[in-house]
């Protein structure tokens, strides 16, 4: 789920804290990903779909540890791998028609990295990867 600061907690005087991932959760949905702090809709795009590349299309089967290897995707990538990357996402998820809207985003992320020669590993800040947690059960 990439709303904003979905796994925020709210505490509305109820037994038990509210957020989104945990209204899912008590839905039925075994496992919810959300950030915890606002990021960009553009790294937020790009964490979700690396988190489920990793996931389904990796011989990782366990979320928890596709997590573990997206953090570790955006805290050692360079800026050349990124921006393939992004080249990548936008190519298999036909985003220019699909989605105008994050296309253009993803093309003002890779326009920064392509024009900014001081920036090497600009996701690796914890700011882009750490707000974001999996909470539920995996079995």
């Amino acid at each position: 789920m990439g709303i904003c600061e979905s796994g925020r907690v709210v505490d509305l005087d109820y037994d038990e804290p509210l957020s989104f991932p945990t209204i899912f959760l008590n839905s039925g949905i075994k496992l919810a990903l959300s950030p915890m702090w606002e990021v960009k809709d553009s790294s937020t795009f790009l964490y979700i779909q690396i988190f489920l590349e990793k996931l389904l299309m990796s011989n990782v089967s366990d979320p928890y540890k596709a997590q573990e290897e997206t953090n570790q995707f955006f805290k050692t990538a360079d800026k050349e791998i990124i921006l393939q990357k992004i080249d990548q996402i936008i190519v298999d998820c036909d985003l220019e028609k699909y989605d105008q809207d994050i296309y253009g985003k993803l093309m003002l992320l890779r326009d920064f990295f392509r024009l900014n020669r001081k920036v090497k590993y600009l996701l690796k800040d914890p700011y882009y990867w750490a707000g974001f947690q999996l909470l539920g059960f995996y079995s």
